[in-house]
C-alpha cells in the first residue's frame, strides 16, 4: 500500500508507527504495565485508519480519471467522424458555413475543458441532426447520432464522478490531522505518562521509547498543516 500525506503528516506517521513498533517488539518488558499494552493497540487501531484514509485519497480519484479519460478519447472519436460527414456534405454543397461550424481538430478535442467538449459535442449533433437525410452515404447515420450522443453523456458521467471522487478525497484529507490528533494523545500523554512506571527497571527501553518520538526531520512535534505536496511512503 502507498500512503499519499504531506510532508509534515509522513514525519508523524512515521514517527508514531515507529513508536508503537518499538512497544510491540518489547511486549516482554510491560507484563507488568498492561495498560502500556492496551493503549498501543488502540494507537495501531488509529494509525491502521490513517493509513486507509490516506490510501483512499488516490484510490478514489485514480480509477474514476481513467474512465474519464477513456470516455473523452470515444467521445472525441465520435465527434471527429459526425464532423467529417457534414465537412464532406458542406464541400459537396459549396457551403463553407457549415464547414465552418464542423471542422475540428482532435487536438482540440482532448485539450478543452469538459464543459467545452460537450458544448461542441452538442452543436455537432445539432447541426448533424438537421441534415441526417443527406449524411447517410457519408458515413452518418441515426445510428451514427444516437452513437455520438450516448458518448457525450457517458462523458458527462465520467467526469462528473471524478469531481465526486475528487471531493471525497477531499473530505478523508480533513479528517487525517483528527486522526492524528488521537494517536497523539494516546503515544503522547497515555503511554508517555505510563512508561515512568519502567524507567527504573528498564532505563534502556525508557531511553529508546524517548528517542523513538523525536520527529528527525523537525526536532519537535508542531501539529500545524501545511501546504506542501503530497508525497507517497510505504506503509507499514
Amino acid at each position: 500500500m502507498v500512503l499519499y500525506l504531506d510532508k509534515e503528516q509522513e514525519n508523524w506517521y512515521t514517527t508514531d508507527q515507529g513508536v508503537v513498533d518499538l512497544i510491540d517488539l518489547n511486549k516482554g518488558s510491560f507484563t507488568k504495565v498492561q495498560a502500556i499494552l492496551d493503549a498501543n493497540e488502540r494507537a495501531k487501531g488509529v494509525l491502521a485508519e490513517i493509513a486507509a484514509l490516506a490510501s483512499q485519497k488516490v484510490d478514489a480519484t485514480k480509477g474514476k480519471k481513467d474512465v474519464k479519460i477513456a470516455a473523452r478519447d470515444k467521445l472525441a472519436k465520435s465527434v471527429l467522424k459526425v464532423a467529417g460527414s457534414l465537412i464532406s456534405l458542406s464541400i459537396s454543397e459549396g457551403n463553407p458555413v457549415m464547414r465552418e461550424k464542423a471542422t475540428v481538430r482532435r487536438r482540440a478535442l482532448q485539450r478543452m475543458r469538459p464543459k467545452d467538449l460537450m458544448l461542441k459535442a452538442g452543436s455537432i449533433y445539432d447541426l448533424a441532426n438537421a441534415r441526417v437525410a443527406d449524411l447517410g452515404t457519408r458515413g452518418t447515420t441515426p445510428d451514427t447520432l444516437a452513437e455520438l450522443k450516448g458518448d457525450t453523456d457517458s462523458f458527462q458521467k465520467a467526469a462528473s464522478d471524478q469531481n465526486l471522487g475528487m471531493n471525497a478525497q477531499t473530505s478523508a484529507t480533513k479528517s487525517i490531522p483528527d486522526l492524528f490528533r488521537e494517536v497523539d494523545e494516546i503515544i503522547y500523554e497515555e503511554i508517555n505518562g505510563l512508561m515512568e512506571h519502567i524507567e527504573e527497571d528498564n532505563p534502556g527501553l525508557y531511553a529508546r521509547f524517548n528517542e523513538a518520538k523525536k520527529i528527525k526531520d523537525l526536532g519537535v512535534r508542531h501539529r500545524t498543516p501545511d501546504n506542501q505536496t503530497p508525497a507517497p511512503i510505504p506503509a507499514a
